[in-house]
């Protein structure tokens, strides 16, 4: 009866181990395609950060705002031809410029797409992380009372909890008579 017990709890250990492992294999997987994912990024930031250097030294903030204002005029106020012709020549100087900046413009939105997912993904690695440390714990403690159940039957020790019992009866210690 007592080997029937310690089977079944053996099997449940086992059962337990297993499934932990499973789990923690399928976390291992996952952070490592989180970790190529975020080398990738990373490489994709380094490539684009001297594009953004580029553009900081420019103006293009500068030439945005004026290109707006300029529309701006041009579409609520009422102008003589001569003076929206200027308007519009100053817009399409403005545009032109623009136009050449445009790929340091599309590398700095790109950018701060990058960084976003970079550290999103970092925030997921980190996460999966303590969840990988929590099931190495749980593991450890279950192959450890596996161990423990394993080493007493080989001894012929009965174990009925987790812990040992410190209490001692009456009974055990002194015989009682009866009149």
């Amino acid at each position: 009866m007592v080997e029937e017990e310690k089977q079944s709890k053996t099997e449940k250990l086992n059962e337990e181990i297993e499934a932990l492992t499973q789990e923690k294999a399928q976390l291992i997987e996952t952070v490592s395609k989180l970790g190529k994912e975020l080398k990738y990024r990373t490489i994709e930031i380094k490539a684009l950060e001297p594009m953004q250097e580029k553009l900081k030294k420019t103006n293009a903030g500068e030439l945005l705002r004026q290109l707006k204002k300029l529309e701006f005029k041009v579409q609520t106020t009422a102008l003589t031809p001569k003076t929206e012709k200027k308007y519009y020549e100053k817009i399409v100087k403005i545009e032109k410029e623009l136009k050449r900046l445009r790929p340091y413009l599309r590398a700095n939105k790109r950018l701060k797409k990058l960084k976003k997912e970079a550290e999103e993904l970092e925030e997921k690695i980190k996460e999966i992380d303590v969840k990988l440390k929590e099931i190495r714990k749980k593991l450890k403690q279950l192959i450890n009372k596996k161990k423990a159940i394993e080493k007493s039957t080989k001894k012929g020790i009965e174990l009925y909890s987790d812990e040992p019992d410190h209490m001692i009866s009456m009974e055990d210690v002194v015989v009682i008579e009866k009149d």
